[in-house]
């Protein structure tokens, strides 16, 4: 009997704590968007790897060693950090990401703030850190990255310069990031910016530049505008950076 009993109490204990989830809205919600998202990302790999084998096969068959080895890096950058492969751009499949990616986040946010408003405090908490770890898996910006490439400054003046620049990311949380920038002339400056799908944006938070740009799988674009590297000029241009290590 007394065993029973337990095992009785044991039962309803369960069932309160599952009532208790049942009772969470925003976690339900939070859930059937993940599932859902869930759903349409496996299809998403598999027709991406399968249009990638496609492809390879094509390439095998033409003995283009190039393709088959741009191919191979693509993969790999997919599979490893969800980097769409730049070849398929044109085919839909970054756009699919993005509105696949967008239509989560919209729930994660709400179910942040929700909780937050709330006063549930630690499952905002856990949440948010879901939210951020979410963010950080769709692009190679990631903490302790470096960037290696141009560096292209106009000013107003007429002169200007091109130079080699070293983005190094050394922090990396949800969609924001900071790290340096070195440049060959001997500047060197802090970063802080944010990432939102494919879209960069980052300040010099030692002169004030301000960069705006786009990242494409292991390369990034950008352009800027502020004053001078060196001096107190009104200043703009480029940088081209990829994926260094």
């Amino acid at each position: 009997m007394v065993r029973a009993t337990l095992t009785l109490v044991g039962c309803l204990a369960l069932v309160a704590i599952g009532s208790a989830r049942d009772d969470d809205p925003v976690k339900t919600e939070l859930d059937k968007a993940k599932s859902v998202y869930d759903g349409k990302l496996e299809k998403f790999r598999k027709d991406v790897l399968a249009k990638l084998d496609e492809r390879e096969v094509a390439g095998r068959k033409k003995g283009d060693k190039k393709l088959i080895d741009r191919l191979a890096e693509e993969k790999e950058g997919f599979e490893k950090d969800n980097i769409v492969p730049a070849s398929l751009t044109p085919l839909g499949f970054q756009r699919q990401q993005n509105q696949m990616r967008s239509t989560l986040e919209t729930v994660y946010r709400a179910a942040v703030k929700k909780y937050t408003t709330g006063k549930k405090d630690d499952e905002a908490k856990a949440i948010q850190k879901e939210f951020d770890q979410f963010q950080e898996g769709f692009d190679a910006l990631k903490a302790g990255t470096v960037w290696g490439g141009d560096m292209k400054v106009r000013r107003v003046s007429g002169k200007g310069g091109d130079y080699g620049v070293k983005i190094t990311i050394t922090d990396r949380q949800g969609s924001t990031f900071k790290g340096h920038t070195e440049v060959s002339n001997g500047t060197k400056f802090r970063i802080e910016g944010t990432v939102v799908l494919d879209a960069v944006e980052y300040k010099d938070i030692d002169k004030g530049h301000k960069y705006k740009g786009k990242l494409s799988g292991r390369e990034l674009e950008l352009q800027f505008e502020g004053f001078g590297l060196a001096v107190n000029e009104r200043t703009g241009g480029t940088v081209k950076v990829a994926l260094v290590k």
